[in-house]
């Protein structure tokens, strides 16, 4: 017994290495697609992975990995090394399923599947059962298949997977009609596909249902979802918003309910449980970007994008593996080969039939469709995930059904694979032939004017950089107060407490200088690691942060040794002068941003704290003044990269703007940011002046630390992500978040400096 249990230990490992060998393989071949160009998606090369490792298991022991394949694969019973069922079908699809439905919905578009649903469920559902019936045709007459087992086969092929195709049609700017029509389709098909699969895969055990069963069966599986999609997802948007925005808690919300819906659903209630997963869907993906914003939205959103990473990699290299088993146990290779490529081009036929019979409804159908985009839908049908996890399921059929179910899987799995390489290789290739990413007149007006308004605002941002009446090395007339207040004994823990915060307020601001590319990722994180050390180790005692690392690092005399060495010593003190610069100029905004918010605490400790901070930025004040006056380049390298950052983010926030506001669509974004980039690059080649000021450490006036790159303006970002708008209120606009009262004229004048040619 002993000897047994340990055999199943090992066992479960060798299964859950199995799955993190494939999700490293998974990430090896993404990875490597994006360095080198690769034209197969990374799904295609994962299922040849699988088909290898099938190869090399049937002629060798493969030992772990082959024993973990048996466990996984359904209905295995052939394989290397001995007899094994493998999972249970269900089981397979109660894994892959919520994923795969789920993740698309809450991932996705929900705007873009709602206005594409009225089409779409005229494909999904009459379209389906005219595919079905055709493939049951095909199976039944070429195949020598059961009707049965034809017509699963049938709606098992109807599940499409277009998500190679959409990312390749958003990227060339696709009109969005036809891109609401595909992703809602897919969705809808699958759950239409599923539900008319189970009822033909019920059949083929039952042997016979009567017609009233079968009504009951699809009207059971259409209207049921409804009221089960829409009762779990007002029950979990509740849970959303009771949740108050946490990360933990609604991620395990999002993760928990698909399973829990799809369980009673599909195994309690005996309804589809695909199709009730689609209302919750979409109720959760909207719910959680309006009680949790956009910003949690997008987080959430990111660990769905991994589930389906995972969902996805490790069914295709299943099946890969699987279908090798078929090639090398197939007695009959060239008719397997060559009923593959009749039923790649049968079901390309089916397909062109059903969107042709439906064409003259789906025109008619706000907000209607054209030729060229029913072509592009028809030859973006790829099949995927869904109809793999499904072709699984028919190899566990009964003995009289067996030898037919392997083959409808061989066939499924052969033409997911095909329309990958065929299909989605190609459609780029289409999308040109048909020219339907090209403008429109109007379309081009738009996005001429918003490349003028990007232009506008970044003349106006390289004008106030390049004034030299306003820099940032202004001269700033706060006296230094010498004077020391007493502190009081029972003060010295409060003292200890705001100086812990003090640090962490630094912290955050020179994180959000960081997230503005103001300040480069070492300099950040040196920053950041010598406050953390700071404010754990030596809150109790008076404020000296700059002695230590940051002053070995910011060495004066460094600029000297700049100025009389060449060649490759000259670039690497550069690299170390503009990392102390970077030290020295987030120090200095760091202290600006936390003395601000300690004018709103209360107590006597406060004017103490500020002294030490004066004191303690004064000496990353007299760095930046050496570099000013021994080694400019520095700083005006420093400066231009700003300004250029700077430009590159207002310009990004004035195209999602415009984004938002529907003025533009996303097709339109990647010419825009083109242009944006372009003239962002050649701010490289303007030499900004610097000024006869100088810097001091007594910077509290936050608009005085940014001039380097007009940077102040980036703080309404942090009011609009940080939420700190109260209901009623009007959104914050630019300079709106500061008293005007403490801007220099020369801001308040902008719009009166000249233009600067970028070009």
């Amino acid at each position: 017994m002993e000897g047994d249990d340990a055999a199943t230990a090992a066992t479960g490992c060798d299964q859950v290495m199995l799955v993190a060998l494939v999700l490293i393989l998974g990430w090896f071949l993404q990875a490597a697609g994006k360095i080198i160009h690769i034209p197969i998606p990374y799904t295609g090369l994962i299922f040849f992975c699988g088909l290898l490792t099938g190869i090399l298991d049937f002629y060798g022991d493969l030992g772990s990995i082959s024993s973990a394949l048996r466990v996984w694969i359904i209905g295995n019973e052939t394989g290397h090394g001995g007899n094994s069922k493998g999972v249970d079908p269900d089981l397979f699809l109660f894994l892959f399923l919520p994923i795969l439905i789920f993740g698309d919905l809450f991932s996705g578009d929900c705007n873009r599947f709602l206005r594409g649903t009225p089409q779409a469920l005229i494909l999904a559902f009459p379209g389906v059962v005219v595919s079905t019936f055709l493939f049951g045709l095909f199976g039944r007459f070429l195949c020598k298949w059961t009707f049965n087992l034809s017509c699963a086969f049938g709606a098992m092929i109807s599940c499409t997977d277009p998500v190679a195709v959409l990312a390749i049609m958003k990227k060339c700017g696709v009109k969005r009609r036809a891109l609401n029509l595909i992703s809602a389709e897919a969705i809808l098909n699958d759950g239409a596909g599923i539900i008319l699969f189970t009822l033909y895969v019920q059949m083929i055990h039952a042997r016979s249902m009567s017609a009233l069963d079968v009504v009951s069966f699809i009207t059971r599986n259409l209207l049921g979802p409804i009221g089960i999609g829409v009762g779990f997802g007002l029950v979990a948007l509740l849970a959303i918003k009771i949740s108050k925005r946490s990360k933990v808690l609604i991620t395990t919300l999002t993760v928990a309910i698909p399973y829990l819906i799809y369980y009673t659903a599909q195994f309690k209630l005996n309804i589809s449980g695909v199709l009730s997963l689609v209302i919750p869907g979409l109720i959760v993906g909207l719910g959680c970007e309006i009680f949790s914003g956009s910003e949690l939205h997008d987080y959430i959103g990111s660990i769905w994008e991994f589930l389906e990473f995972f969902a996805n990699s490790l069914i295709f290299y299943l099946s890969g593996v699987l279908i090798a088993e078929d090639i090398v146990l197939q007695e009959s290779h060239l008719r397997m080969w060559l009923l593959l490529a009749i039923t790649y081009f049968v079901s390309l036929g089916i397909r062109a039939i059903m969107v042709l019979l439906f064409f003259p409804l789906l025109k008619r159908v706000d907000p209607g469709t054209s030729p060229k985009e029913c072509i592009l839908v028809w030859w973006g049908g790829l099949r995927g995930a869904v109809g793999l996890a499904l072709a699984m399921v028919l190899r566990d059929l009964p003995s009289e059904e067996k030898e037919g179910g392997q083959q409808a899987a061989f066939l499924m799995s052969g033409i997911v694979i095909l329309t990958l390489l065929i299909n989605s290789s190609s459609t780029n290739f289409l999308i040109r032939t048909l020219k339907l990413a090209k403008a429109t007149p109007s379309e081009e007006r738009i996005l001429k004017q918003v490349r003028k308004q990007c232009e506008d605002r970044m003349h106006t941002i390289i004008s106030f950089a390049r004034n030299s009446n306003y820099s940032p090395l202004d001269e700033f007339r706060m006296s230094f107060r010498t004077t020391i207040l007493g502190i009081a004994q029972d003060e010295g823990e409060i003292l200890r407490e705001k100086r812990f915060r003090f640090m962490l307020c630094m912290k955050r601001k020179v994180t959000i200088l960081h997230n503005h590319l103001l300040i480069g990722d070492l300099s950040c994180h040196i920053l950041l690691w010598v406050l953390q050390q700071h404010a754990l180790r030596r809150a109790g005692v008076e404020m000296d942060i700059w002695s230590g690392l940051l002053a070995n690092i910011c060495r004066a005399h460094v600029a000297d040794g700049y100025n009389s060495c060449s060649g490759l010593q000259k670039m690497i003190w550069r690299k170390f002068l503009t990392l102390g610069s970077e030290i020295a100029f987030g120090f200095l905004a760091g202290h600006a941003e936390a003395r601000s918010a300690l004018k709103g605490l209360s107590g006597g400790s406060e004017e103490i704290l500020i002294q030490e901070s004066l004191r303690d930025s004064s000496r990353a004040a007299y760095f930046l003044n050496y570099l000013k006056e021994n080694a400019p380049a520095i700083i005006k390298k420093l400066k231009t990269d700003q300004v250029r950052h700077t430009c590159r983010w207002y310009s990004n926030k004035q195209i999602l703007a415009f984004l938002a506001n529907g003025v533009l669509e996303i097709k339109d974004r990647s010419s825009i940011l083109e242009s944006v980039n372009k003239s962002c690059e050649n701010i490289r080649k303007i030499n900004f002046d610097l000024g006869n000021n100088i810097f001091t450490p007594e910077q509290d006036n936050q608009t005085d630390l940014y001039p380097f790159g007009c940077a102040m303006l980036l703080e309404e970002e942090e009011v609009i992500v940080g939420d700190t708008k109260q209901e009623g209120e009007d959104p914050p606009h630019m300079l709106n978040v500061m008293d005007r009262s403490s801007v220099p004229n020369s801001i308040q004048q902008i719009g009166k400096l000249p233009e600067v040619e970028l070009t």
